[in-house]
């Protein structure tokens, strides 16, 4: 899933490395698409509008993206979700606030642009606030480079809303004691 970027060099070298491109037409931001299973697990995906980003100052800086979750139900209305917000700040994604309102509990999150303190709001801390958590641990995820030339993550914007039921798990380290390249935040 990539979404639309500012045209720059990094990002020209990029798109020229792949064969297809599609793009989600900007007519479907904010409206919220469900795919369920015959067990009534889901996968939820929208489509996020442009932001207010300053151009000049952050130049390869995603414009538009695709922000996911992943339900399992466990009941009728019951269940637990994992947000991936890829770089949408979760305050900005429509379908987190209706899954925190049912009542799911927190079981993962993918930290958003890598664990930037960018578009870090009071709306963002409220909804990780306000989200119940449940009894096991909130598995959030860093997917940065070590070292980060952009001094990504920001850990303690999480541990701030999320303590002490966060657990950080950071792809990096995960690489380098494992040697697999992904991370699993299990049900």
């Amino acid at each position: 899933l990539v979404p639309r970027q500012v045209t720059s060099p990094r990002a020209v070298r990029f798109a020229v490395t792949l064969e297809k491109i599609a793009c989600i037409p900007e007519s479907r931001v904010g409206e919220a698409f469900c795919f369920k299973t015959i067990g009534g697990d889901e996968i939820w995906w929208e489509k996020i509008g442009v932001s207010n980003t300053d151009i000049e100052k952050y130049e390869d800086c995603n414009k538009t993206g695709v922000a996911l979750s992943v339900v399992k139900r466990t009941g009728d209305a019951a269940g637990q979700v994992i947000l991936i917000p890829g770089d949408a700040p979760l305050h900005r994604v429509r379908h987190y606030d209706y899954h925190r309102a049912e009542g799911l509990t927190l079981r993962g999150v993918v930290a958003f642009h890598h664990g930037a303190r960018t578009h870090w709001t009071y709306a963002t801390r409220k909804l990780l606030r306000d989200w119940p958590k449940g009894d096991r641990s909130v598995q959030v995820v860093f997917s940065c480079a070590d070292p980060n030339t952009f001094d990504h993550p920001f850990v303690e914007n999480y541990g701030e809303e999320l303590e002490p039921n966060m657990e950080p798990l950071y792809t990096p380290h995960c690489r380098y004691k494992n040697k697999e390249r992904f991370v699993d935040i299990l049900f």
